[in-house]
């Protein structure tokens, strides 16, 4: 059996054993699969360094890697989702990035994800899941996905470094 089995397959478990004296017994157990939503995400954070003055269509420093750990089939039973929210300056925190200004977009949108990509914000609340489409994270062995983030646009006065550390909330990504 394997983690990435469908949910729902009946199984049967058949154990049998000996002692060293000749007894022996056995028997069998039948169980259900069920679904199993579990990805991790690397690298853990989102960077984009220091955001300066003026700056637009800042790209993430890395790609996020996200890798389907269950039985969970992307986009087949559901899609991917990132919750986002806005970077609060960690000099001066009045200084703030909603989440409205940036974009995440799935590897076959890199060309022009910063124009075309997902908008993490859009009319939702920090914290709102937003579907990412994805152009597949099936289940099974070694199940990864890329999704690369922009900074379109923003109105910071200061350059500093931006963070969810400094009293925000962190993003998350969700099937």
């Amino acid at each position: 059996m394997q983690f990435y089995d469908g949910e729902g397959a009946i199984w049967t478990a058949t154990v049998d054993i000996s002692d060293l004296a000749t007894g022996s017994g056995s028997g069998n157990l039948g169980f259900t699969v069920e679904q199993l939503k579990d990805i991790s995400v690397s690298p853990t954070t989102i960077s984009f360094g220091t955001i300066s003055i003026g700056s637009t269509n800042t790209v993430s420093s890395a790609d996020s890697v996200v890798t389907n750990n269950g039985n969970y089939d992307v986009p087949a039973d559901g899609e991917l989702t990132i919750s986002s929210a806005a970077l609060v300056g960690e000099t001066n925190p009045a200084q703030t990035i909603p989440n409205t200004n940036f974009k995440s977009s799935a590897t076959s949108d890199f060309s022009n994800f910063c124009g075309s990509g997902t908008n993490l914000g859009g009319v939702a609340l920090d914290g709102t899941p937003i579907n990412i489409p994805s152009d597949s994270l099936p289940k099974g062995a070694a199940s990864t996905g890329s999704y690369r983030h922009c900074l379109v646009s923003h109105s910071v006065t200061e350059a500093q470094v931006y963070s969810t550390t400094a009293g925000g909330t962190p993003w998350v990504f969700a099937i």
